[in-house]
């Protein structure tokens, strides 16, 4: 149904996604539009020390107009971002 829309009531709806966005500058965040890529449509990252925030954060996007288009959200992954010696001395 997304594409059945006009591209400026699309563009609209991610508009408000983006506004939303700028309000956790201290987020980073990074979107793909990735048709093809899969079954996903979009592919979204997120970098941040403050997981309280970021839910926060995906609270805020969650109650958008766009959400309504939403299929589904595969995976959450979190992680800590180690230099490769550091990563590889924890295994070895």
């Amino acid at each position: 149904e997304w594409y059945l829309m006009s591209r400026d009531a699309r563009q609209g709806m991610m508009n408000e996604h983006m506004r939303i966005g700028h309000e956790y500058a201290d987020i980073r965040q990074v979107l793909l539009y990735a048709t093809g890529l899969d079954d996903q449509e979009f592919v979204v990252a997120y970098e941040t020390e403050d997981l309280p925030r970021f839910s926060q954060l995906v609270i805020d996007l969650r109650a958008t107009e766009a959400r309504r288009y939403t299929l589904r959200d595969t995976p959450i992954i979190t992680a800590i971002h180690r230099p490769l010696h550091e990563a590889l001395a924890l295994i070895g």
